[in-house]
């Protein structure tokens, strides 16, 4: 897979591509009626088969199973995909005049911001729509964190549910899952600009300058730098410590966004203690309040200490603190009483809120002020609010060993939410995790540690003097490097430890948290390989094997079986692959055609769900030739007309050229069906079955099958035959490509009338009939339309005219003048011969489905002619009436104008030795058994128009003795048929004779001869001619 590259070099239009698409339809495109004496029986079966043709059949049902998918996303689909196509047009036209790759670069970023605002436009509005049962569900994960202040259960973790939101019966609303959908992706285009944005930037950026500059303000390092400086400097000289600083503050700004707020989760908690909001500022209350009562009840000796007395719990047996100093219950290792312990887990579970979500430490230390707890914000080193939240201390010295007190803190207490702020402050690990409860907690914490063991490393290098090697020892901290490996692995690291994590204890990740985990880890490249395997084994799992994606045998994990199988995440992964091919990124090699899987998946995706309109732009971004054979293979579900001509003119302006994608159309269809051609006689057609032997003098001892039209010309085509014939009136939409047109639809009539498929041979002839195209094509050859098999003919003649005649008298009329011709005139004649010898193998072709089409419309007029008279002999009133002949003889020219095409120069202009061999099969196939049929046609119509159409059997047999006709003679022969046509014209002959010695016993001698002097007479035996 290539960066973006023109696909062509016509000319692409600067107007969006989808401003077209998704704008007005066009009327759909009427074929012209050119059937002739038929229509009028035959239209009615034609518009049913026509309009099974054109898609409205059973199929339809089963098209597009997605479609309800589809409708819940909406207009979304249809908007990314407009962005797209505008982002393309403007990088092929930066391409194309040399942008820089600054320009491209803008470009790229601004799309991921377009695409950032369709989700956060979607949150916005599902926010709205579903306020009350989002609340809810936030509501119903806060009661889940509070519940565990009563007791002690291990949280569960919630990665499927985003960001903490419960998937509980209050919330299982797909609606609020659509928004909770929704808000992660906002998230993940927001995450995934900020790295692209850290990452991608070109060097001599305003970033980049940006940085060069601050550092140069920043004075050099010294004992007396001020600690915010160093972090300063840390973050600004440390490309991993400024990525990871980027991605914690992103963790933290996703969890203000979706979580309840600080307000909220104090409202509940106030309501929940049962204090009420005044009393829940007094502290420890109730603990106080026993402490005093025991004073007044008896002696109490503060001198001696009171760590020993007991003191027991109004509500259960447990001993609570006799001193109200903060650390009292861990020094005496007693609790509180029980309300007062609900106080405290709550005061801590709101600070490790207020920390998880990056609040400064200026809000912090004002709740705990409010609450009258400031002693707390001090404990945590926030003394000083303009102090970043990572350096809680002001000297280089307390930065380590503050670290390390607030570790000693965590390990030290017993309430879990203590141990996570302190262990936070830290840069612990162990003692945060048991409150995470998401996958982004588990990263944020295992990121902070990172950061902060990298930042105390710094800090060692720079001031090694500052920390005593023996305080060190004495009191170590977490080293995040140690677990989590090198910087340049580090963050690959932490997402397979988080991963790990999440999965023993939940089963399985949300999709898009692996995917923002395959950009924070920086392996989306990898990550998309591996959806690309996971997409060929879930595209080939069942019986019925993907015609888009081919199978693939390398091993995957159920992960990405899972994204595979979810079409949100599908879309974000194909378009953040986009992104990256935008920037440059190649997937060449072997293994390219696993990264083309993901976008062919989201092209597949977009097939299912009946969004025909919008995946020409993904797959003008494909390689040529994975490209088009992806349209080709999306190409068949489109059934309308206008849908089909407005498809054509899509790929034109995506600079894609319809005819090979059409040419690979059928050849798909070819490939997978069972009529195509083979080096194997055995499959071809040995000869038409038309006949039936009857034993009636009325035929020559055979007539015209019964089920001609229900057994052969309309049996219900198989999904291979039609999906050719659909296939095939593609072409008739294109104007030009004259050449290329004939070429295919020669190509699929042949193989199908070589095969004895005649019921879809007929349909082929039927969607795109010979006149029809040539009226479309020839305009953008010979600049007018024309039939060019029969209006050529005409233009071929010798034209005349008639000057104007004079008003004067006794003027003579001038004789006839010949039009002059013009060596315009002449190459037209010249380009109509050539166009005529690329045309002719169809024409012959369609004139062979024609001449069968003739005789089942015969066969069907003097069946009902028979049966008529069968019962006019029953009923004698019916028998005086004049019978109307009208419609045998309209059928009969009918069948006569259609089998004289096969007499004269019949498929005689193949191509290659190949395709004269074809041609010779589907003579000797199909030509004995016709002329046969019509022999039958005229022995009998002599019945019913009269003994003198026994002549045009003298002719038929003069035509095929005549040595012109040889190649017509050497069919019977090959065929081995020869027998029966001389049979047949024996009963000719006999025929002849009886009609006439008939004849001449009813009405005397009849002189009347035919327009070159024949009569049937000369078989008279008695009278002299």
């Amino acid at each position: 897979m290539a960066p973006i590259t023109r696909r062509s070099q016509s000319l692409r239009t600067s107007a969006p591509v989808l401003a077209e698409r998704l704008g007005h339809r066009e009327e759909s495109w009427e074929h012209l009626n050119t059937n002739g004496i038929s229509n009028d029986t035959m239209a009615s079966n034609r518009g049913q088969r026509t309009a099974s043709l054109n898609g409205h059949d059973a199929e339809d049902d089963q098209l597009h199973p997605l479609r309800h998918l589809a409708d819940r996303v909406g207009s979304q689909v249809d908007d990314f995909a407009k962005r797209v196509d505008v982002w393309y047009n403007q990088a092929i036209n930066d391409k194309k005049n040399g942008g820089s790759e600054l320009d491209t670069y803008n470009r790229v970023l601004s799309l991921v911001d377009e695409f950032k605002t369709i989700s956060d436009n979607t949150v916005q509005r599902l926010s709205k729509k579903h306020r009350f049962d989002h609340e809810k569900s936030q509501k119903a994960a806060l009661h889940e964190k509070i519940k565990g202040l009563e007791d002690s259960a291990t949280h569960g973790i919630n990665s499927r549910g985003e960001l903490g939101v419960v998937q509980s019966a209050t919330s299982t609303s797909t609606s609020v899952q659509d928004l909770t959908q929704w808000q992660a992706e906002a998230d993940t285009w927001d995450l995934f600009r900020t790295l692209l944005d850290f990452h991608r930037h070109p060097t001599e950026s305003k970033t980049a300058k940006e940085k060069r500059d601050r550092l140069q303000q920043l004075s050099a390092l010294h004992q007396y730098t001020p600690p915010g400086e160093i972090w300063e400097r840390y973050i600004l000289e440390s490309d991993n410590a400024r990525e990871r600083n980027l991605i914690l503050r992103w963790l933290e700004k996703t969890a203000d966004r979706t979580e309840s707020d600080i307000s909220s989760i104090v409202d509940q908690l106030e309501s929940q203690s049962g204090k009420g909001k005044g009393l829940w500022q007094m502290g420890w209350l109730d603990t106080r309040e026993k402490i005093k009562a025991q004073k007044r009840m008896r002696p109490w000796n503060s001198s001696r200490g009171t760590d020993e007395l007991l003191l027991r719990s109004s509500t259960n047996s447990n001993n609570i603190v006799t001193q109200l100093d903060p650390d009292a219950p861990s020094r005496q290792k007693k609790s509180l009483e029980r309300a007062d312990e609900y106080h405290e887990k709550a005061i801590w579970l709101t600070c490790w809120e207020m920390l998880r979500r990056g609040k400064s430490i200026k809000e912090i230390h004002e709740w705990f002020e409010e609450q009258t707890e400031g002693w707390r914000a001090l404990s945590m080193g926030m003394s000083f609010p303009q102090q970043d939240l990572h350096m809680c201390v002001s000297d280089i010295k307390s930065g380590g060993l503050w670290r390390r007190i607030c570790l000693a803190a965590a390990e030290a207490s017993t309430n879990q939410y203590e141990k996570a702020v302190y262990g936070l402050l830290s840069g612990d690990i162990s003692t945060v995790e048991p409150v995470c409860r998401t996958w982004d907690d588990y990263l944020f914490v295992r990121l902070n540690s990172l950061l902060l063991s990298e930042f105390d490393h710094y800090l060692q290098e720079r001031f090694p003097q500052r920390i005593p090697s023996s305080l060190k020892r004495k009191f170590g901290l977490t080293d995040a490097i140690q677990i989590h490996g090198e910087r340049s692995v580090a963050n690959r690291n932490v997402i397979q430890f988080v991963d790990r994590t999440v999965k023993s204890k939940d089963g399985a990740i949300n999709p898009i948290k692996v995917i923002q985990g395959s950009l924070i880890a920086g392996t989306f490249e990898e990550f998309a390989r591996k959806l690309g395997i996971a997409l060929a084994k879930k595209a080939n799992a069942g019986e019925i094997k993907s015609k888009l994606i081919q199978d693939c045998e390398e091993p995957v994990d159920e992960e990405y079986m899972s994204i595979a199988h979810d079409y949100d995440a599908l879309r974000m992964v194909a378009h953040i692959l986009i992104i990256y091919m935008g920037l440059g990124m190649r997937i060449d090699g072997p293994n390219s055609y696993l990264y083309e899987n993901v976008l062919v998946g989201y092209i597949d995706y977009l097939r299912l769900s009946g969004k025909i309109e919008v995946y020409p732009t993904y797959a003008a971004l494909l390689p040529v030739t994975r490209c088009y054979s992806t349209i080709a293979r999306v190409l068949p579900d489109i059934r309308a007309t206008h849908e089909q001509r407005r498809q054509i003119r899509l790929l034109k302006m995506l600079g894609l050229h319809p005819i090979p994608i059409l040419f690979a159309q059928c050849s798909f269809i070819f490939h997978e069906s069972d009529f195509k051609l083979l080096p194997n006689a055995k499959s071809y057609l040995r000869h038409l079955s038309l006949l039936e032997p009857t034993a009636q003098k009325i035929w020559p001892q055979s007539r015209l099958r019964e089920d001609l039209e229900r057994g052969l010309l309309d049996t219900p085509l198989s999904p291979s035959e039609l999906g050719v014939v659909r296939a095939a009136g593609w072409f008739m939409l294109i104007p030009g490509e004259f050449e290329e047109t004939f070429l295919i639809l020669s190509t699929v009539l042949q193989n199908l009338l070589v095969k004895g498929r005649i019921s879809a041979a007929r349909a082929l002839c039927e969607k795109v009939p010979f006149k029809d195209i040539s009226l479309v094509k020839t305009p953008n050859v010979l600049g007018r339309a024309i039939h060019i098999m029969e209006d050529a003919h005409e233009d071929d003649e010798e034209e005349v005219y008639e000057p104007r005649r004079s008003t004067r008298s006794g003027s003579r009329r001038p004789s006839p003048l010949r039009r002059p011709s013009t060596t315009d005139q002449q190459n037209e004649k010249l380009l109509i011969r050539r166009l005529q010898e690329i045309a002719r193998p169809y024409y012959d072709l369609q004139q062979l489905v024609n001449a069968i089409e003739a005789l089942n419309e015969w066969n069907k007029v003097e069946r009902e002619t028979i049966a008529k008279r069968n019962e006019a002999v029953k009923n004698p009133e019916e028998s005086r009436k004049r019978q109307d002949k009208s419609r045998l003889k309209r059928a009969f020219e009918h069948v006569q104008s259609a089998m004289e095409p096969l007499f004269r120069d019949f498929l005689t202009h193949a191509e290659d030795l190949w395709q004269k061999d074809i041609f010779n099969k589907i003579k000797c196939a199909y030509l004995p058994e016709l002329i046969l049929a019509f022999d039958s046609v005229i022995h009998s119509s002599a019945q019913f128009l009269g003994r003198d159409q026994l002549l045009i059997a003298m002719d038929l047999a003069t035509a095929i003795a005549d040595e012109e006709n040889a190649p017509l003679a050497d069919c019977f022969v090959e065929s081995k048929r020869m027998g029966e046509l001389v049979a047949a014209f024996a009963e000719n002959s006999l025929a002849m004779l009886e009609y006439n010695e008939g004849e001449e016993q009813r009405r005397g001698p009849k002189k009347k001869r035919g327009w070159a002097g024949q009569t049937i007479g000369i078989w008279n035996l008695g009278v002299s001619n």
